[in-house]
C-alpha cells in the first residue's frame, strides 16, 4: 500500500470511530508515525525489552506502542522517538480534496 492509500486507510478507521474533521486529521498523523516505529522494530526483530532501549524508554512504553495506544503519546514524542531510531520526519501540506 502507497503512502496515501495507508493514509486514506487509517482515516476509514478512525472516522468509523466517531471521530472528525481536524481531531481525525490528528489522529491520522499520530497513526501512521506509530506504525513507522512498529515497522522498524519489526524490521530489526528487536524484543520489547531491545526496543525500550533504543528508544531510551522502558519495556511497557514499547507495549503500549504496539497497542497503538494513541493517547499515551504526542506527536512530538513520536517524532523524537523515531529521530532516535535514525528517522526524520518529512512535513508536507498539501490542499484539502474536496
Amino acid at each position: 500500500m502507497s503512502n496515501p492509500d495507508i493514509r486514506r486507510y487509517y482515516r476509514k478507521v478512525i472516522r468509523s470511530k466517531g471521530f472528525k474533521g481536524e481531531e481525525c486529521e490528528t489522529l491520522v498523523h499520530k497513526v501512521m508515525l506509530i506504525a513507522e516505529i512498529k515497522t522498524i522494530i519489526e524490521e530489526h526483530k528487536w524484543t520489547q525489552q531491545e526496543a525500550a532501549k533504543k528508544l531510551g524508554v522502558k519495556q511497557p512504553r514499547i507495549a503500549e506502542l504496539n497497542h497503538i495506544c494513541i493517547d499515551k503519546f504526542s506527536t512530538d514524542l513520536l517524532i523524537k522517538y523515531l529521530y532516535r531510531l535514525n528517522r526524520l520526519v518529512d512535513v508536507s501540506v498539501i490542499p484539502m480534496p474536496k
